[in-house]
């Protein structure tokens, strides 16, 4: 097991906690696990998924660094099995994997043989009003393989910008979230959330790279006004610890206020939100509007954000997806004032360009341009670029090939510039089963 260094004391117990924590919300998967036949006949369904997947890369500049760049072609076995179990009032998920790897080309800090365990799992249960969410995940993996470009999360659209993972290592993260929904059916509803996630770093060759935790909590209401009209509050809570010499826990509070109009064609929204953060307090304000296209959707957002150094940003977004008989563009522009990876501020501007293209009934073209410049304020600017191609065939029902190109370009303004060029393989097969 991967242990966390350093000397901050409080990380050290608090990643002590988490994996207390972690196996305390292992117990209901567990539980669920467990009882999922029997839950299965109560009118829901147990499925299970079983997944290979043999991929095959090679890499001109793994460890994408400037100096000494190194190849390395690599061998992945992947298998994965999931589990589902659904009744009328709560359905769990389940899913891990684990891979077997060979390689030829330098270590640095890689394993060969079983590696890169991922586990993950989401509960849900309803009643007549309210709802109960939960979900977590466990990764490992190389810290090669971390995402250089990925600036915004696409499930929750927070800024995560891993685009200081550089250079070679391990990667460990956990993430525990939980959810409470209540009065749903009410003029007046509430949520209550909270969680808990972890990057613990081991063997790392970019010394910038420091383990730490995340702690949140949260408390929204919404009102509904009328049949079209909403207005939101909330309130929040997070903490952040990182194990490095002399720091502090960081405290950041804030609060959200929202108003939204539903039209027929779509929304019109207004949005103003506070953080007080130790470096100081942040405030934004923005207004949006969406349209419901008839073959895919627009909307855009503007707004100011005045940060905690004092100084103001024009932000904004744009999205727009367009739907054709046989293919799909998309398009994202989003600039941003938040608190990054490592909790300091950091100005972002980042661009999403996709287009997939069917070439037959049975095969597929993906086109993909990433694009970010992120720079914490008063500090050196950091830009990602990333391009890659695709091309997917269904071989049969269960079997699917998909073969590609990827470039990835980063460039920091006192280190320079650093290239990788990837070609890759996956052959993979996936299949259900019913009891």
């Amino acid at each position: 097991m991967l242990k966390p260094k350093g000397t901050n004391p409080n990380v050290g117990s608090a990643t002590l906690s988490l994996r207390r924590t972690w196996l305390v919300a292992a117990l209901p998967v567990l539980t669920g696990l467990y009882f999922a036949p029997v839950m299965a006949q109560e009118g829901g369904g147990l499925t299970m998924r079983f997944g290979f997947d043999q991929g095959l890369e090679s890499t001109d500049n793994v460890d994408l660094v400037v100096n000494a760049p190194q190849r390395r072609s690599t061998a992945t076995t992947r298998l994965s099995f999931g589990l589902s179990s659904e009744t009328r009032s709560s359905k769990l998920d389940f899913d891990a994997s684990a891979a077997l790897r060979a390689f030829t080309g330098p270590a640095n800090g890689t394993d060969r043989g079983l590696t890169d365990p991922q586990i993950s799992f989401r509960y849900t249960r309803s009643a007549a009003a309210s709802n109960l969410e939960l979900d977590g995940a466990l990764t490992e993996g190389d810290i090669a393989n971390s995402d250089a470009t990925s600036i915004f999360d696409p499930d929750s659209g927070d800024l995560i910008d891993t685009s200081d993972e550089t250079g070679s290592g391990k990667k460990r993260s956990y993430d525990l979230n939980a959810r409470l929904n209540l009065a749903q059916d009410a003029p007046l509803s509430y949520s209550l959330s909270g969680g808990i996630s972890a990057t613990e770093y081991s063997n790392a060759s970019n010394t910038s790279l420091a383990d730490s935790q995340r702690q949140r909590a949260g408390i929204t209401a919404r009102l509904a006004l009328n049949e079209v009209t909403s207005a939101t509050l909330g309130l929040r809570y997070a903490s952040f610890d990182e194990d490095t010499p002399g720091s502090t826990r960081r405290i950041t509070t804030g609060f959200d206020a929202g108003l939204s109009f539903q039209r027929q064609d779509g929304a019109l929204s207004a949005d103003f939100g506070a953080d007080h953060t130790p470096d100081g307090t942040r405030l934004r304000l923005s207004f949006g509007r969406s349209y419901d296209l008839p073959r895919g959707a627009f909307s855009a957002k503007i707004g100011v954000t005045r940060g905690a150094s004092g100084t103001s940003d024009l932000t904004g977004a744009i999205t727009y997806r367009k739907d054709l008989s046989r293919s799909q563009f998309d398009i994202s522009l989003r600039r941003e004032l938040a608190a990054g990876s490592n909790d300091t501020e950091r100005r972002v501007t980042a661009l999403t360009l996709g287009y997939s293209q069917e070439l037959t009934p049975l095969s597929g073209l993906r086109l993909n341009l990433d694009y970010s410049d992120s720079a914490e304020t008063g500090s050196d600017a950091t830009t990602t670029s990333s391009l890659s191609a695709s091309y997917n065939h269904q071989l049969t029902e269960d079997w699917g090939l998909n073969l590609g190109y990827r470039h990835q370009r980063r460039d920091e303004t006192s280190i320079g510039k650093a290239n990788s060029n990837t070609v890759f393989m996956n052959l993979s097969r996936n299949f259900n089963y019913r009891p």
